[in-house]
């Protein structure tokens, strides 16, 4: 099925802008340019907030996954942080590295990996994107509130 880009050279019509800017965003996410983690944090936390409606909760949970993906992708390669996020990205001591700030960021980050990666009908997605949310919540937090990078975003 060839679906025309909205903003496709020689295409007398153009997608709605909800259309348009979901396809974007898809786009996006698929190629090397991808978003800012600003724009990825965002969404995420717009996406958890608002999961819609849980009929669509399998959808949504791959979605916000997919998004999540791209984010730990985006900050395993050394891309810039959040700038919400006053985490430090430099290697810390070995006593504060090791500490429970830095537990407690890994836990929260684990939390909300595997909730996105649940997988089964519409009822395990919808309370997995429930606890996915808490978790994000959490994550979110801790991070904004300076502590540690999670290990698996660890920059050593």
């Amino acid at each position: 099925m060839n679906v025309p880009t909205p903003f496709e050279s020689g295409t007398r019509h153009r997608l709605p802008q909800r259309t348009a800017s979901k396809y974007h965003s898809r786009q996006s996410l698929r190629s090397g340019s991808g978003p800012s983690a600003d724009d990825l944090v965002a969404e995420i936390q717009r996406v958890l907030d608002n999961p819609g409606r849980p009929a669509h909760a399998t959808r949504t949970l791959a979605r916000a996954d997919l998004l999540f993906s791209e984010l730990d992708r985006l900050v395993v390669s050394g891309g810039l942080l959040p700038t919400t996020w006053r985490a430090s990205s430099h290697p810390f001591e070995a006593r504060v590295r090791h500490g429970i700030a830095h537990e407690y960021a890994t836990q929260c980050y684990d939390a909300v990996s595997e909730e996105l990666r649940e997988t089964g009908g519409v009822v395990v997605a919808w309370r997995a994107l429930r606890a996915a949310a808490r978790a994000w919540e959490r994550l979110d937090r801790a991070l904004t509130e300076r502590a540690p990078l999670p290990e698996p975003w660890n920059r050593e």
